[in-house]
Parts: C-alpha cells; structure tokens; sequence
C-alpha cells in the first residue's frame, strides 16, 4: 500500500525507491487529495512496471493538467472512498476511513483529506494527508477512537493542522513530519512542532525520499 506520491518531478525517484525495495505489485494505492504534491509523483508510479490493483481516491475534482493525467492513466483502478468504510488487508491489519464524507463536507480541498486509520496488531496508525483543523473537528465529533500509537503529522506540520485537542485524542507516542527540504511555506511550523513536544511527542522529521 502506498499513500501519496508526492510531486511529479519526484515520480522517478519514487519509482526507483520502490524497485530498490523490490516491490512489484501494490494492492493499493492512496491519493489522499488532488494536489500536485501528493498526486504528480503516483503518475510515474501508475506507468510503470509495478501491477497496482486498486486507487482510491475521494472524488474531488481540481482543474489542472497533472490531476487531468493522474485520472486519465487511474481511471481503470479507482475507487471512491468514504467515511465509515473499512478494508482488510490482512490478518490483524486493516484500515478505517476517517474523512471525507460523501458528498463533501468542506469546499476546502485540503479539509476533504482521505484520512485513515490503519490498525496491525496492537499498533495503530493515523494517516492524515493535507487535514485541517476543521477535517480534525469533523472528526473528532463522531466520537471515533483515534488513538494511534504513530501520527503522520498533516499538511506537512502546517499551523492550521494538529490541534491540542486533536493530539489529546490521538495520544501518540511518535509524529513524522514530511517536508521538502527548504519548502517555501516554512514547513513544518514553530507553532505545531511546539504544540507536538509540549505534548511529549517524539518529532520524526525528515524530506520526501530520505530516510527516517
């Protein structure tokens, strides 16, 4: 399974990553939302020689070239995806869709994130794309156990993401912020790497193709 791609200039580093982990076919693939950043990369991944079975998506609609050629070349292999819906990957592994609604709830692109919860064994992990603040209310509203023991940290530690109250609901122990090295937006920010360590979060920071 592999969540997001980042964006198309990096697609062949991405599909040369995965043939040095010798991964020849992926069950899934996640496109958490229509942004270049997270879909441009899953292009060359979806030309190339990996068999890719399914790609789910969460049907929102952007009008740009990469998103135009992400769809052109998934089409085959898409499948929308909901809040509420569950999918078993193995014996003890499986995830939960956590957002988006359907129809959407937000007109914000960032805010109808997919987000997912992924449960293997005792360990839990919470996958939240390009999340805001208002998708981490939505959320939360619903009363729906979040714990996770590993939180991938959304919109690349961007203020308008990961509440206190958010990190008081998913209570994790570890936070991997992914930014690319000298981003223009100043990610991740001050404000949220304080939020996460006045939280006693372990901060795992690291650019899209590095190791950990």
């Amino acid at each position: 399974m592999l969540i997001d791609g980042g964006p198309r200039g990096e697609g062949s580093r991405l599909v040369g990553y995965l043939n040095e982990l010798h991964v020849l076919k992926l069950d899934i693939i996640v496109a958490t939302h229509p942004h270049e950043d997270h879909i441009g990369g899953l292009i060359n991944v979806l030309s190339s020689s990996i068999t890719i079975d399914t790609v789910l998506h969460n049907g929102q609609i952007v009008n740009t070239k990469v998103y135009s050629d992400f769809i052109k070349i998934a089409q085959d292999k898409l499948k929308l995806v909901e809040r509420g819906q569950i999918y078993v990957l193995d014996t003890n592994v499986n995830f939960t869709v956590l957002n988006p609604t359907q129809p959407f709830e937000f007109s914000d692109v960032n805010s109808n994130s997919i987000v997912l919860r992924l449960q293997a064994g005792n360990v839990a992990f919470l996958f939240t794309g390009d999340a805001t603040l208002e998708t981490e209310n939505s959320i939360m509203a619903l009363s729906s156990y979040i714990q996770s023991q590993v939180l991938k940290v959304a919109h690349h530690g961007s203020r308008y993401s990961t509440s206190d109250r958010f990190l008081d609901a998913v209570k994790p122990t570890y936070a991997v912020i992914s930014a690319g090295k000298s981003n223009p937006y100043g990610h991740p920010h001050q404000e949220t790497l304080q939020r996460l360590m006045n939280h006693g979060i372990i901060i795992m920071k690291h650019t899209p193709m590095e190791p950990l």
